[in-house]
């Protein structure tokens, strides 16, 4: 959904129900709201770059960071297991460089936490 950009705006942006010029509670008003608007907008672009970010394809070192797994062979057996999570590519001259989805490694990581138990629930039975 794009906000339209009203930060700081002139007078003709403030919504003024058909009232011109607006009255002082909607100028207070929107002193309070034109803040929020672009808290807003800002929050906005933030999840506009890491969704591209997602996207992006990283090497071993970068992967090996994201997912805090120590070992490239760890890695390695990870995203050769039949169900993997992990995505791999493989480029460079000798196509033996491997490069990961970001949106794998995050999801991977996102598998690896754990659910919380039932309140309750008798964990020994």
């Amino acid at each position: 959904m794009q906000v339209p950009n009203f930060s700081r705006p002139p007078a003709q942006h403030i919504i003024n129900f058909g009232i011109d010029p607006p009255t002082p509670l909607q100028l207070v008003l929107w002193e309070h709201i034109a803040p929020l608007i672009d808290y807003i907008q800002a929050l906005e672009k933030r999840v506009n770059q890491i969704e591209r970010g997602q996207s992006e394809w990283v090497s071993t070192k970068q992967a090996l960071q994201i997912t805090g797994i120590k070992s490239g062979d760890t890695l390695k057996r990870l995203r050769e297991l039949p169900n993997a999570i992990i995505i791999v590519r493989f480029e460079g001259k000798t196509s033996k460089q491997p490069k990961y989805l970001r949106a794998s490694l995050i999801a991977y990581c996102e598998s690896r936490i754990r659910k919380p138990t039932q309140p309750g629930r008798n964990l020994a039975a």
